[in-house]
C-alpha cells in the first residue's frame, strides 16, 4: 500500500507567460517503508476535501510519468492551470500512484489542501506589477500576528526577519484608497502610501519607527503643495512626552530642533505652542526655555529679529501682563515706554497694600546729582562731584535751597568743562547754615551722542491713523500700533 505524506507545498510561479506550475515535494511509501525507483503520478485538483458528491474537479489532469522517487522523497512540478486559482476558494489535491509499467492507479488520501503562495520567488520579467503576491482574504486586526498574509520568524540575534534591496526603494508598501500616489525621494529604505497613515509603528517600551543616516535626514516628513495635512504628528495619551528631540553631541553649536517656514504671509510661525485648557494650572506656559547652566552667560529665552520688528514680543488681555520678570533685567539699548513706575509692598502695611510712585520724566537724557553741606566760618562751602562727572555730563543746571534762615547763597564758582575739575563752590551764606543743593547735567557719552531721543517725530505711513495706546482715545485695539490679530 502507497502512502504519501506532504512535507513541503512549495511555489507558483511564473517565469513565463506559457508555464504556470507548482514545485510539489513529499515522501512516498510502500507498505511502511521508504519507496525507490521510477513511478507514475496522477494530479487532479478539487474543490473539496472528500472525495464524493458534491465535489467538482477543477481544471484538467496532469500526469508526471516515470518520477524518480528516492528514500520516498519525490518533487514534481504541477502545470495545473493557473484559472483554477481565481476564484479565491479553497482547493485540494488529489494524488493517485503506480510503480511505472503497472496496469492501474492508487489513490492516496486523504487529499491536500493547496494555500495561496507567492507567484514568483525570481522573476526576470514576470506577467503581473509586482513579481511576488499574496491574495489573503480572512480578518483580523494589526495585533493579530497569527492572521497574517505573511510571517517570518528570524531566531538569529545578529540578522533581520525581512530584508530588501531595491535600486529605487527597498519597501514599497500600500494601504487604502490613495490617487493620486506621493512621490518619495529615491533611493528610499522604505516608502509607505496609505489613505490614513503610511508607515505605522508600534513598540512596548523601544522605538516603534526607528531611522537613522550618516549624512542625511534619519526620517523626512512631507505634506504635498498646498495640502491642508501636517508633515508629522505625535501624540501620547500618558504621562510620557509626545516628542522628544534629543542632541547627545558635546561639541558644536547647530540646533537641536530647527524649524523654518518659507511663507512670506502674515501671522506666520516657525513656532506655535498652545495650552488648550481654558483654566490651566499655576504657572503652565505655552513655551518654556531652560538652561542648566550655572555660568553667566548662558540664555533661557532668545528672540531675534534681523528688521525693525521685535525680537520678543510678547501681549496679554483682561488686565495679566505682557511680560513678567522675576530677578534683574538689563536693557541695551533705549527703553521706550509709555509710562513707567516702582511698585514696592507697602512700607507701612506690606502685607495688605502696594505702593507705587511714577517715573520722573525729561526731553532730554538728563542725570540729576544733590545733596545738602554746612557753610564755613566764611559762608561758604565746595561740592565736589564724582570723577566720571565731566566724562558724562554737560550743560549744566543748578539749585540751591537754605534750610533753617534765609541767605542769598548763589553759585560762586561754576563746575569747570576741565575732565579733572568736578566741584562747584556756593557762597553768600552765612556760618554753619544748611544748604541743600541740586545739579543737573545732559549726557554727552559716546552711546548718549549716536542715540539721542528725539522729543517729537512724524508717524511712519504705516503707522498714521493708529495708536500706541488706543484705549486712551477710545479706540478699538485693532488700531494699536503694532498690532497682531492671533490667527
Amino acid at each position: 500500500m502507497f502512502k504519501s505524506i506532504i512535507t513541503v507545498l512549495a511555489l507558483t510561479a511564473s517565469v513565463a507567460a506559457a508555464q504556470n506550475f507548482f514545485t510539489y515535494q513529499g515522501t512516498l511509501s510502500d507498505n511502511g517503508t521508504p519507496a525507490n525507483g521510477n513511478y507514475d503520478m496522477r494530479f487532479t485538483l478539487w474543490d473539496d476535501a472528500t472525495p464524493g458528491a458534491p465535489d467538482n474537479q477543477i481544471g484538467s489532469i496532469f500526469t508526471s510519468p516515470v518520477t524518480p522517487v528516492t528514500d520516498g522523497l519525490f518533487s514534481v512540478n504541477l502545470d495545473l492551470d493557473d484559472a483554477a486559482f481565481q476564484t479565491h476558494q479553497s482547493r485540494y489535491l488529489q494524488i493517485e500512484v503506480r510503480l511505472n509499467g503497472d496496469p492501474s492507479y492508487t489513490t492516496l488520501t486523504p487529499r491536500q489542501q493547496v494555500v495561496y503562495s507567492p507567484r514568483s520567488m525570481y522573476a526576470l520579467n514576470a506577467d503581473q506589477a509586482s513579481s511576488i503576491e499574496l491574495p489573503y482574504f480572512g480578518a483580523g486586526a494589526p495585533d493579530a500576528p497569527n492572521t497574517g498574509v505573511f510571517s517570518i520568524l528570524n531566531n538569529d540575534a545578529a540578522g533581520s526577519a525581512i530584508s530588501a534591496t531595491g535600486p529605487t526603494w527597498g519597501i514599497v508598501s500600500f494601504s487604502g484608497n490613495v490617487s493620486p500616489w506621493p512621490p518619495a525621494p529615491t533611493p528610499s529604505g522604505v516608502h509607505g502610501i496609505g489613505e490614513s497613515t503610511g508607515v505605522a509603528g508600534a513598540s512596548g517600551q523601544g522605538s516603534g519607527i526607528w531611522g537613522s543616516t550618516i549624512n542625511g535626514t534619519g526620517g523626512e516628513f512631507t505634506v504635498l503643495n498646498t495640502n491642508p495635512g501636517d508633515a508629522l504628528y505625535a501624540r501620547t495619551a500618558g504621562p510620557g512626552h509626545a516628542g522628544i528631540f534629543r542632541k547627545t553631541e558635546t561639541t558644536g553649536a547647530t540646533p537641536t530642533l530647527l524649524v523654518e517656514s518659507n511663507s512670506s504671509s502674515s501671522n506666520t510661525f516657525g513656532v506655535h505652542s498652545i495650552i488648550t485648557p481654558t483654566n490651566p494650572g499655576g504657572f503652565s506656559a505655552a513655551l518654556r526655555g531652560q538652561n542648566n547652566g550655572t555660568g553667566g552667560s548662558g540664555i533661557g529665552v532668545w528672540g531675534s529679529h534681523d528688521g525693525t520688528g521685535w525680537g520678543v514680543y510678547g501681549t496679554s488681555g483682561s488686565g495679566g501682563l505682557a511680560g513678567r520678570f522675576v530677578g534683574d533685567v538689563s536693557v541695551i539699548g533705549i527703553l521706550s515706554k509709555s509710562g513707567g513706575s516702582f511698585k514696592i509692598d507697602h512700607p507701612q502695611d506690606p502685607e495688605n497694600m502696594y505702593l507705587s510712585h511714577s517715573f520722573v520724566e525729561s526731553p532730554d537724557m538728563k542725570n540729576i546729582y544733590d545733596g545738602v553741606v554746612i557753610l564755613n566760618k566764611q559762608g561758604q562751602a565746595i561740592v565736589t562731584l564724582p570723577s566720571y562727572f565731566n566724562a558724562l555730563n554737560q550743560e549744566f543746571r543748578y539749585q540751591l535751597t537754605t534750610i533753617g534762615g534765609y541767605a542769598p547763597v548763589y553759585i560762586a564758582t561754576e563746575i569747570e568743562s576741565s575732565p579733572n575739575a568736578q566741584h562747584f563752590t556756593i557762597a553768600g551764606g552765612t556760618p554753619n547754615l544748611k544748604v541743600s543743593w541740586q545739579v543737573t547735567g545732559i549726557r554727552h557719552d559716546a552711546w548718549a551722542n549716536q542715540n539721542r531721543i528725539p522729543t517729537e517725530e512724524y508717524k511712519s505711513d504705516s503707522d498714521k491713523g493708529k495708536y500706541l495706546n488706543p484705549d486712551a482715545f477710545n479706540q478699538p485695539k485693532e488700531k494699536g500700533i503694532g498690532y497682531i490679530q492671533s490667527p
